[in-house]
């Protein structure tokens, strides 16, 4: 978004995709505007939660939180990976009873048994 002419209820926006090197500017006329400022995790200024937590925001957090589990069950498989060690591995913690925590509680489970389990 380039800018908001409220009394002619445009928007002026800016292609993201750039043809030939150039971006493309055009309007949007809009009824109502709805301006959704985003958010941002809190972490409720609790010691440790940014540096030893993962957040599900964003496709490529899922993405990261998709490839630590698979990555965890990769490691606890080896014949090498003691007994403690895999159960380390393989314990999850999900915090937050939100939507997001819960949908990702159940997401999670059916990667585990699933997915995962040995058929």
């Amino acid at each position: 978004c380039l800018g908001i002419n409220v009394e002619d209820q445009i928007i002026k926006c800016e292609s993201v995709q750039k043809l030939d090197g150039e971006s493309t500017v055009f309007d949007i006329p809009y009824d109502y505007l709805i301006l959704g400022v985003g958010a941002s995790t809190n972490t409720f200024g609790i010691p440790g939660v940014e540096e030893n937590c993962s957040f599900l925001k964003e496709i490529e957090q899922a993405r990261e939180l998709r490839k630590g589990v698979i990555t965890r069950f990769e490691k606890a498989n080896l014949p090498s990976t003691a007994a403690e060690e895999k159960k380390r591995l393989l314990s999850f913690v999900v915090v937050g009873g939100g939507p997001t925590g819960v949908e990702y509680a159940a997401e999670l489970h059916d990667l585990v048994t699933q997915d995962m389990s040995k058929k």
